[in-house]
């Protein structure tokens, strides 16, 4: 499927209209006006056309509003995603479909007013006498000028009160006039759908369950370090007391460390899944950042529930004498990790709740940001499958034209295949009466490399351009092309540019206008997006296949990249969470070591580099020479942060000879061999030698991630050359850092912890 739509506004506040063509969706087998139902002998009324006028940044409602009235047989609802295909002047085809309609059906909110677009349509509906009705979606403060007119407060139960609305659409009725509800002061929503009020709440709750969850686990750890001794003050006391109390010391200083490690991977949970939950109110939160919310917090509250008590517990359950003599649990802790496990199990409980909300509530779907819901969700309000089973089979390589494209083979191997693929069903098409010539204007050299993509895919379709002037042209759009350049570009070709979205970028405010022209989102770099685009320009009076709903609406500013892209900048995100982990325990459990503050440094400087190399990479900000020269520069950090961290960690370990049931450790106490044994439910957790030169290894592993990245991203997404900063390039942003959440910290701790505990108590 294509996705061909206008731009939203960034932070999804732009305008109505920027006429989005959806190419290959069954919705558009509704671009025509669709011949009445049979009516009853004494009727010959046509069916009414209603204009959706709504903002981008309420596109499911829309959709959901269309589908809707849809369903009633008198109405024929217009809405851009749906109707307007490549081919048309998309300016003029709104213009014109508003002034043939016999109602306009405007969706109110915050971003709608504020859209030029929107208020440009229902004016120019209240100028020609079209009677407008107002669905409120959001709380908004209403324009003098929309005074009288009939309002239906949609934010609550939605799908009957559109229908209540399309019914008095249809009967052009008109109901006794309400007041627009009015935002508060806070900004927060004064009414919102049940759904999505129990997801917020069940989200605030699993939070809070958290936080004292965290807060009994943190007082579980002072009770176990009390009767812990101190891992720091040498190990002469082993020597001092009896069998039995250095065996009872021993077990709660493990069982210190593993509370420790339990309490890092508890406290990140709770402001992630609290995040979402107040997002959501904002309408800010998207289906996958509520599932990372609400999975994380069911995973690891489970895991926390299942370990916190194998912890506290005694380590030979199943002998007495070991349960009531050497191991006793204290009746505060037991009560304490009872309580704390009542705690977790509500947590996971919300959680889970929460995730099934969030997976199969279609009102909620609704109230997600634009391109933020679920792609089944909208099957769904579409009456299409769910599943569609041409999606379940995975299909071989048929052929492979003389022409492999080798730039892309690394980059993804299928893409020959889907690229010849894709040929073979455009010589398919029938030839066009007239000559349809495609030409590609790139304003940036960093951008040559897709124009020379998307030209071969013009000669392969019979679209390249000749002598003559072309009928179409591609201008790429991008955060190295020169933004009033870019803008002068298109408004000189007028109907006949097609904006291709090249990277994630901030539009300024002056690409209003731009809106009402076609785009075309070309971020990922699928085939799929580009060559049905091409069909429907080559033969416009095709139908399109039904193979799903309309695409939502472009957003400029959302980042989206080849899946290569975003795997290097999670990667690179989740090292720079866990390297400041591993060296916030550095600094607590060996704070008056000189080299604690040398490693935080370190470690600043290593954050900086993989923070600047991800967003140069995600923002193609970068070439392949410079990607080289960031990775050599970052493995060098990352080899002195390894130096630095284990000249802290690192001390002679003695080797512990093993002898059936117990371990006998010796050591020199005042210049006397003195003897120790240690049963074997002592046993260590493995090979300091080995692990420590494991993570040494880091670099080495980082080195071979850089290799195998180098190749996909040299392709077609890093660019050869770079413009100068000056030279008017449209604003850039931290998209692809948003997903950033405390939980990625975890590891670098638990690393740490897991060191601290080897070097001390060797195995």
């Amino acid at each position: 499927m294509t996705i061909i739509g206008g731009m939203a506004e960034a932070g999804h506040e732009r305008s109505t209209k920027t006429g989005t063509t959806v190419v290959g969706s069954a919705a558009l087998a509704d671009r025509t006006p669709r011949a009445a139902p049979t009516a009853p002998p004494d009727s010959t009324r046509r069916m009414a056309t209603v204009f959706v006028s709504y903002s981008r940044r309420e596109f499911h409602f829309a959709e959901a509003a269309t589908a809707t009235l849809r369903s009633h047989s008198a109405l024929d609802p217009w809405i851009d995603a749906q109707r307007l295909r490549p081919g048309m002047d998309w300016a003029k085809t709104l213009d014109e479909s508003l002034d043939n309609a016999d109602a306009l059906l405007l969706l109110a909110s915050p971003a709608a007013m504020a859209s030029a677009y929107v208020r440009r349509e229902w004016t120019r509906a209240a100028e020609r006498g079209i009677p407008i009705h107002i669905g409120v979606v959001e709380a908004v403060d209403l324009p003098s000028e929309l005074a009288g007119r009939p309002v239906y407060d949609l934010r609550t139960r939605f799908w009957k009160r559109a229908a209540a609305l399309g019914e008095a659409i249809a009967q052009a009725r008109t109901e006794p006039v309400a007041v627009a509800p009015r935002p508060n002061r806070l900004g927060l929503p004064g009414r919102m759908p049940a759904s999505v009020a129990a997801t917020a709440a069940l989200a605030v709750l699993a939070s809070l369950a958290l936080v004292a969850a965290t807060v009994v686990l943190v007082s579980v750890d002072i009770a176990v370090m009390r009767l812990a001794r101190s891992p720091f003050i040498g190990s002469d006391w082993m020597w001092q007391d009896n069998a039995l109390e250095v065996l009872r010391t021993l077990r709660w200083q493990r069982a210190m460390f593993a509370l420790l490690g339990l309490t890092a991977m508890a406290a990140p949970l709770a402001p992630g899944v609290l995040i979402a939950g107040t997002w959501l109110l904002r309408r800010r939160s998207s289906q996958s950042f509520l599932l990372m919310g609400f999975g994380s917090t069911a995973a690891v509250g489970s895991f926390l529930f299942v370990f916190v008590g194998k912890t506290v517990g005694s380590p030979a359950p199943d002998d007495p004498f070991i349960t009531e003599e050497v191991f006793p649990t204290p009746p505060g802790i037991a009560s304490d990790t009872a309580l704390l496990r009542a705690l977790l199990a509500g947590a996971v409980v919300c959680a889970v709740t929460g995730g099934i909300l969030v997976l199969v509530s279609r009102t909620l779907h609704l109230w997600l940001p634009t391109g933020a819901g679920a792609g089944y969700q909208r099957r769904r309000l579409a009456g299409m499958r769910l599943i569609r089973p041409d999606l379940l089979t995975v299909a071989g390589p048929k052929r492979y034209g003389p022409r492999l494209l080798t730039e892309w083979t690394s980059y993804d191997p299928w893409f020959p295949v889907k690229w010849m693929d894709s040929c073979a069903r455009l010589a398919a098409l029938p030839a066009p009466e007239t000559p349809c010539a495609v030409e590609v204007l790139s304003l940036a050299p960093a951008d040559e490399a897709v124009a020379g993509l998307i030209r071969l895919a013009c000669r392969e379709a019979g679209m390249a351009g000749g002598p003559s002037p072309a009928r179409w042209v591609f201008v790429l759009v991008s955060s190295q092309a020169p933004w009033p350049e870019t803008a002068q570009a298109i408004q000189d070709l007028g109907p006949r540019a097609i904006c291709v979205l090249l990277d994630s970028l901030h539009l300024p405010a002056d690409a209003e206008e731009l809106r009402r022209h076609q785009w075309l989102d070309f971020r990922e770099r699928h085939p799929d997006s580009l060559f049905p685009l091409l069909a429907a320009l080559r033969s416009p009076t095709a139908e399109p296949a039904d193979d799903g709903p309309a695409p939502a609406p472009a957003v400029a500013d959302r980042f989206r990249a080849p899946v290569a892209v975003r795997q290097f900048v999670a990667l690179g995100r989740n090292l720079a969470g866990a390297l400041p982990g591993f060296a916030l325990v550095a600094l607590i459990f060996r704070p008056m070591d000189v080299q604690s503050p040398a490693l935080a440094v370190v470690t600043v400087l290593a954050v900086v580099c993989l923070v600047r190399l991800g967003n140069r990479v995600a923002t193609r900000r970068i070439t392949a020479a410079g990607f080289r020269r960031g990775c050599l520069v970052t493995l060098a950090v990352l080899t002195l942060w390894v130096g630095v961290a284990f000249s802290i960690l690192w001390t002679p370990l003695a080797l512990s000879t093993v002898w059936g049931p117990t371990s006998f450790v010796t050591a020199d106490i005042g210049g006397e061999s003195v003897a120790s044994y240690q049963p074997e439910i002592f046993g260590g957790v493995g090979n300091p030698h080995l692990l420590t030169l494991g993570a040494a290894n880091l670099p080495v592993c980082v080195a071979l991630i850089l290799i195998m990245y180098y190749f996909p991203l040299r392709g077609l997404w890093l660019p050869p050359t770079v413009a100068p900063a000056d030279a008017r390039l449209p604003p850039v942003g931290w998209a692809a850092w948003r997903g950033f959440t405390p939980l990625v910290v975890t590891p670098g701790i638990l690393f740490s912890l897991l060191i601290e505990l080897i070097v001390l108590y060797p195995p």
